[in-house]
């Protein structure tokens, strides 16, 4: 089931995520890690993200939701705590080159959510306007990020540069 609505997935289909979800989950893996080391405070941008989730019920609900409904072996992630510090580790992050296609993750921030946005909850928090508007300024975020400097850390003839 999983595999089946990640195939039709706008992601997959588009072409910024791989072909095979395994490359998806592989990458997570190593990223939610990192991201789970993260020490301070939320960037302001996930902060309100943060903010969104707890004021509102339903969207509490839909997105503990969209986290208990992935089956263990596909589940990321450990909580919604766990979820913010990687869409605050994606804001400061570039995507990484990677000479085999079946491996790049080209949007980050579409990688964390592919397997949440394949649940019955991920589908309804993902149509919910504030949500959406926070999720627009976390992009914003992430794009002043790449027009910055310490984007450039990608940008080297070695490795996944």
């Amino acid at each position: 089931m999983i595999d089946a609505r990640y195939t039709d997935s706008f992601g997959r289909v588009a072409g910024y995520l791989p072909p095979d979800r395994k490359s998806v989950d592989a990458w997570l893996g190593g990223f939610t890690a990192r991201a789970q080391q993260r020490k301070g405070e939320l960037s302001p941008p996930v902060a309100a993200l943060k903010q969104v989730i707890e004021a509102d019920r339903n969207v509490q609900t839909l997105v503990t939701g969209m986290l208990g409904e992935l089956p263990r072996q596909f589940r990321p992630f450990q909580d919604v705590d766990h979820l913010l510090k990687c869409v605050d580790q994606v804001v400061t992050t570039a995507p990484e080159y990677h000479a085999d296609p079946d491996k790049r993750i080209l949007f980050p921030l579409s990688a964390l959510f592919a397997p949440l946005s394949l649940t019955e909850a991920g589908t309804a928090v993902f149509r919910l306007p504030a949500f959406n508007t926070a999720l627009r300024s976390v992009l914003k975020a992430w794009c002043a990020f790449l027009d910055s400097p310490q984007s450039r850390y990608v940008l080297t003839d070695t490795g996944n540069g």
